[in-house]
């Protein structure tokens, strides 16, 4: 008997043994590892919630924050910290102090999401349900940083940091 026939009726013998098929039909109910989407790099969290706040702040007709590198990295550093100390705004002056930046009016924004598809929708959704983060949505600043951090468990957390420069 040719090799590649023997092959296959010991696959079909495999899959008629009782206690076989239960195992192959559960391995073929979730899509392979390589088919599921990849989530989404943090980079591409931040730009999303940094986008829905414009876009929001645009609906109130506020001008729109600018983007300013030195205060995301701060956000960023935060945001990892949160993974390991949970959520807070300890060391938010330090923060400001080592952006490097002189400023008149600056405020704090952070949120954590477990689970969801969309982090930064979620956690954008849960500071426009809350007065003191809304606040600072709607304040009277030029610049922002927003900094998003994961963690193998699907953690995430986000900080924004909203100033007004000198």
């Amino acid at each position: 008997m040719p090799f590649a026939l023997m092959l296959v009726l010991a696959v079909m013998a495999a899959v008629i043994t009782p206690g076989w098929s239960h195992t192959v039909a559960r391995a073929q109910t979730r899509p392979p590892v390589q088919n599921r989407p990849a989530p989404p790099s943090t980079a591409a969290l931040e730009q999303s919630a940094f986008q829905q706040v414009n876009a929001y702040r645009a609906r109130q007709r506020l001008p729109a924050l600018r983007w300013d590198e030195r205060l995301a990295q701060q956000a960023r550093q935060h945001s990892q910290t949160m993974l390991n100390s949970g959520l807070g705004h300890a060391g938010f002056e330090q923060r400001l102090a080592a952006s490097g930046l002189r400023w008149s009016a600056a405020a704090e924004n952070v949120a954590y999401s477990h689970g969801v598809p969309e982090p930064a929708t979620r956690a954008f959704q849960d500071w426009l349900g809350s007065p003191g983060h809304r606040r600072n949505l709607e304040g009277p600043y030029t610049l922002t940083g927003i900094g998003a951090a994961r963690n193998a468990r699907g953690e995430v957390t986000f900080t924004q940091i909203f100033l007004r420069p000198r």
